[in-house]
């Protein structure tokens, strides 16, 4: 085998890896969307009658958020120069977005029956403003 032909099948080969790997992190990302989603959605159909069962879910669901700010600053590590900046400003955006959600959650524990669909709101927005901003950065 010649040089040439060898360089042009480590070129190939180099070319499916990574039309593999861009593949399957869109697939991972589509699946956190979904996830994010339907856990957002579930919330949503709680009545204060079920809080514990709302409270489980959204406490999940800041765990499920914790791990999608995790993904990035995995990929941001792998940047350099102006992508990784990028990603770091993307993350400490979604950072402060997951601190509200978390805030949130706490007012969630605290409501009560007069104030379940205020804060049950309240919830959902931080939530979907997250869901919101993650979607475009991963976009």
């Amino acid at each position: 085998m010649t040089l040439r032909s060898t360089l042009i099948a480590g070129f190939a080969a180099a070319g499916i890896a990574l039309t593999g790997a861009a593949a399957h992190a869109a697939e991972n990302r589509e699946q956190a969307r979904a996830e994010l989603q339907e856990a957002w959605a579930a919330i949503q159909d709680y009545s204060v009658d079920k809080k514990d069962q709302a409270i489980e879910k959204a406490e999940a669901l800041i765990v499920a958020l914790d791990a999608r700010i995790e993904d990035m600053s995995d990929e941001a590590a792998d940047a350099s120069g102006e992508a990784r900046e990028a990603l770091d400003a993307r993350i400490e955006d979604l950072k402060d977005l997951r601190a509200d959600a978390a805030a949130k959650l706490e007012d969630l524990r605290e409501g009560s029956a007069d104030t379940w669909d205020r804060v049950k709101a309240s919830f959902s927005d931080a939530v979907d403003a997250f869901r919101t901003r993650w979607n475009e950065a991963t976009e």
